[in-house]
């Protein structure tokens, strides 16, 4: 199976990765621990994804699934606690 992607994707995963990376550090500088917790979880998913392009490990397919989990988990805990307010 192909898994390499056109370099246009790959480009584009980049400039992802560099957003969620900024945003990792503006919510870190806004302390709110769920927020924080979401954006690793995203920065550490795309991270994982893009290295897995370079190498074949599955140990960077789980590392993204759970950074991608660890979003889904704080994303879930904000919305409960903002539709429990």
């Amino acid at each position: 199976m192909n898994t390499t992607l056109p370099q246009r994707h790959r480009t584009l995963l980049w400039v992802v990765f560099a957003l969620s990376s900024i945003g990792l550090v503006v919510d870190c500088i806004d302390g709110y621990l769920p927020k924080i917790l979401m954006s690793v979880g995203i920065t550490l998913g795309l991270g994982a994804l893009l290295i897995r392009q370079r190498s074949s490990a599955p140990a960077w397919r789980y590392l993204g699934m759970a950074g991608i989990l660890l979003a889904l988990g704080a994303m879930v805990y904000r919305l409960a606690t903002y539709l429990s307010a």
